[in-house]
């Protein structure tokens, strides 16, 4: 059975010479590339040598979910199966590891795209395709969406960035970070139909968006109207502006699904809409452009 070298793939993102990265990034992408390696060393263990390796496997997986994330959940069930390594655990099964390494992939991938990355990442899934399958064919429905990996789009490092009547706006949700909401707060967007992005200038800050998908609209290179009508009904977007005391409404606007990655619940896109205050208001309408956003959803 052909199997894909992790530590192969791995090394290629961690060495591609690409732009400049955030120190979140470095993190992200070295301890992806120790556990890569510490991942081959735990394949080959052996009695005499079981609980070193099997300690150093698991503080690789502890790193990789702080600087990374683990919106799968894939590294979590390593860790739990690995439990103190003081027992007789086996190494992870073939699609374990493969589930671990595509979603590593596609952190590092989404946090700073590179066509290099891009194809690291559809390497893995593809190898996940044949360790694990492919049942529902949602593994190849990513693939596809990558394309050729020419066009990656860009990352800032940030959920969502956007330029707000011309100044620009780089934002993580109110926990500081690009997890979606765990809760869609209106009950016109119950959690089981719609996720929820939000992203503000800090825990208090005074510019939110909020950005309802629907769950049947999670798929790339879709582009969906956004208006008043769309409130409550389908998706739709909102400026939530604390600086002004005057209630904010959708006039129009379009949100893009450029990505999606149903297996580890990464979604990515672009936006842009004009709001306005209340119809008796003469205040003119604000303008929200460049708007690009990239999360995780579904997090347990």
């Amino acid at each position: 059975m052909k199997r894909l070298s992790l530590l192969l793939v791995l090394f290629t993102i961690f060495n591609c010479a690409d732009e400049p990265l955030e120190p979140e990034q470095r993190n992200c992408i070295q301890t992806t590339a120790v556990l890569a390696e510490a991942t081959t060393n735990f394949n080959a263990v052996t009695p005499d040598n079981y609980i070193e390796l099997c300690n150093a496997y698991r503080i690789a997986l502890q790193n990789q979910k702080e600087f990374c994330g683990d919106g799968s959940g894939n590294i979590q069930t390593l860790l739990d199966g690995l439990g103190d390594c003081t027992g007789t655990t086996l190494p992870p099964d073939d699609c374990t590891s493969a589930q671990a390494a595509s979603s590593s992939a596609a952190t590092v991938y989404l946090n700073s795209p590179s066509t290099e990355r891009c194809n690291a990442y559809k390497s893995t899934l593809e190898n996940q395709i044949i360790v694990c399958g492919d049942e529902d064919g949602s593994i190849q429905i990513t693939i596809d969406g990558l394309g050729d990996c020419n066009d990656v789009g860009t990352s800032n490092g940030f959920a969502m960035s956007f330029k707000l009547d011309g100044s620009q706006y780089n934002q993580n949700n109110p926990s500081g970070n690009n997890e979606a909401s765990s809760s869609t707060i209106s009950s016109s967007y119950p959690s089981t139909e719609y996720i929820l992005l939000q992203s503000r200038n800090g825990l208090f800050g005074d510019v939110e968006i909020d950005l309802w998908i629907k769950r049947d609209d999670l798929v790339a290179n879709t582009t969906y109207d956004v208006n008043e009508g769309t409130d409550g009904v389908t998706t739709h977007i909102d400026l939530i502006d604390l600086r002004s005391t005057e209630f904010e409404y959708t006039i129009s606007g379009t949100v893009t699904i450029d990505f999606v990655d149903s297996i580890n619940k990464i979604v990515k896109g672009t936006f842009e809409f004009n709001s306005g205050i209340n119809p008796w208001s003469t205040d003119s309408s604000n303008m929200v452009t460049e708007g690009i956003f990239n999360y995780v959803y579904d997090v347990d």
